[in-house]
């Protein structure tokens, strides 16, 4: 059954304070809304420095959309989720190697695909990802 359009308005709605209030979205909550809240914040971005992309990341976009990732995971349905993704990517931007890693190895094991700016599959693009941290690391004296 469609929604109305007042109907998807007040979904978009609930939906975005949601969100800012760093909650899940329940399952019956729509997929575009989730995705055009995820294209607004992916969009946010662009224009950043690198520092301020790593702090709005860090302090803004992983709190606000972790716990939707959380409640996918828990559920045990296995689907496309570009959440899973793009969380998976900003993990490693901000450092956090562990949770990234943990989070990269199901998004390989479900067959995720990478948002298509990135041009990369995931095996690519975590092998990637650890090289070059890890050639950062060796250089900087780190075992």
């Amino acid at each position: 059954m469609s929604l109305s359009p007042a109907q998807r308005h007040s979904a978009r709605i609930a939906a975005q304070t949601k969100l800012k209030q760093r909650q899940a979205l329940e399952g019956a909550d729509s997929l575009h809304v989730l995705s055009a809240a995820l294209a607004n914040d992916v969009d946010m971005l662009h224009g950043l420095t690198l520092a301020q992309k790593v702090a709005l990341k860090r302090d803004e976009l992983l709190p606000k959309w972790m716990p939707t990732v959380e409640k996918y995971l828990d559920g045990g349905e296995v689907y496309r989720n570009p959440i899973l993704a793009w969380c998976v990517i900003w993990l490693f931007d901000v450092g956090d190697m562990d949770a990234a890693l943990n989070l990269a190895d199901i998004a390989i094991g479900q067959g995720q695909e990478t948002p298509v700016e990135l041009k990369s599959n995931f095996p690519t693009f975590v092998a990637d990802t650890v090289l070059k941290w890890a050639e950062v690391q060796a250089r900087d004296g780190h075992p």
